[in-house]
């Protein structure tokens, strides 16, 4: 489509477009069906090869500064890599500066790329981390990417308050606090904000409450920050991945390991009549974790490593990415599908797509004849 464009013309598109925006307000207050459809299908081609062809503009990188949280593992330490390659200045965040992520970082990377230590839920750690990143940014941050989150899964009735408080303060509130710490620097340089939601920020799962609700908070913070900045000119948008969590380090053998402690805890602690009703047998199938994938690599995480690049380096990003993890992303087709298609269809979807595991019919089933 764009080859066609640069035969073309934007100076041809471009009035194309406002003439049929024009033709459309003109046709339908006659009520006529199928030019509007045409018309629409022109406006929306149109539309996307000017959006297209200023996408492909590239901000100049020389003396631009970026700040990474979470680059122990994943997202973070891939894109601290792949920006870092670029030219670009990077502070690269980790919540240990002795994980394996953060020495590979300081192996791997170029002298201008610094490798901190942040804990974002805490005041004391991202007010030391702007005291050592303000003097050196002195005409401003250019982006700042949240990415640093955490996972916590079970039921509502299983998940524990201290989970569910531990996982905002991370998720939500984190960023919150790192935008309120470095918004002055980014506003100084009419910069980006990038926070990275979910595609759980778009669609509801079982037994992920905890995440899903501070993932639809953040992509509410974020909205509203959006409609906030505009007006200085710097740009808020969301990241969504969808299906890409065995490619990332989330589900490397240590964080696997950490979560079996964790899993073990809630269900030694889950109280005598949830153990009844959902079963002893259901509530051990969380001790069933994926782990990461042997020999994922950034290769992987490509299509999400393409949509940060765009988002930091175009000249026009989008508001939203939400990409894909795979060929055919469920995830991502229900999160495009929720906002279309009623409750009574979505959810056998979901159920279709995500089958509980057997043992949470058994344990029904049980708890049902023992009522009886």
């Amino acid at each position: 489509m764009t080859r066609y464009a640069g035969m073309l013309g934007l100076h041809f598109i471009q009035p194309l477009f406002c003439v049929s925006v024009f033709c459309l307000l003109y046709v339908s207050t006659f009520g006529l069906i199928l030019p509007s459809f045409l018309l629409t299908g022109i406006i929306s081609i149109c539309y996307w090869v000017i959006r297209n062809a200023g996408t492909r503009k590239r901000i100049d990188t020389q003396g631009k500064y970026i700040l990474i949280t979470g680059c122990d593992t994943g997202f973070g330490n891939s894109l601290a890599r792949l920006l870092d390659s670029k030219g670009l200045k990077v502070f690269a965040t980790c919540l240990s500066e002795q994980s394996e992520g953060a020495k590979l970082l300081r192996e791997n990377g170029s002298k201008q790329m610094r490798v901190l230590q942040l804990d974002v839920s805490s005041d004391a750690s991202v007010d030391a981390c702007l005291d050592k990143i303000k003097p050196i940014c002195l005409d401003g941050l250019w982006t700042l990417v949240n990415n640093a989150g955490i996972m916590g899964k079970g039921d509502v009735e299983i998940q524990s308050m201290d989970t569910y408080k531990r996982i905002a303060e991370v998720n939500l509130f984190g960023v919150v606090r790192m935008c309120k710490a470095f918004l002055p620097l980014v506003r100084q340089c009419k910069g980006r904000v990038i926070n990275v939601t979910s595609v759980r920020g778009l669609q509801a799962f079982c037994a992920d409450s905890g995440y899903v609700m501070s993932k639809f908070a953040l992509e509410g913070f974020t909205d509203c920050l959006r409609l906030e900045m505009r007006r200085f000119g710097v740009k808020v948008i969301h990241v969504e991945p969808g299906m890409f969590g065995l490619n990332t380090g989330i589900f490397n053998d240590e964080n696997v390991e950490r979560y079996k402690d964790l899993n073990k805890k809630l269900i030694d602690n889950v109280g005598d009549e949830i153990r009844a009703a959902y079963g002893q047998e259901y509530l051990d199938t969380y001790m069933r974790l994926p782990k990461m994938r042997p020999g994922s690599s950034d290769k992987d995480l490509k299509a999400v490593l393409d949509a940060f690049e765009d988002a930091i380096l175009s000249h026009r990003p989008d508001s939203r990415y939400l990409v894909d993890g795979k060929r055919f992303d469920g995830d991502c087709m229900m999160a495009r599908l929720r906002n279309i298609l009623p409750v009574f269809i979505m959810d056998p979807l979901y159920f279709y797509l995500r089958p509980l595991p057997k043992e949470a019919f058994y344990s029904c089933t049980t708890s049902g004849q023992r009522r009886n």
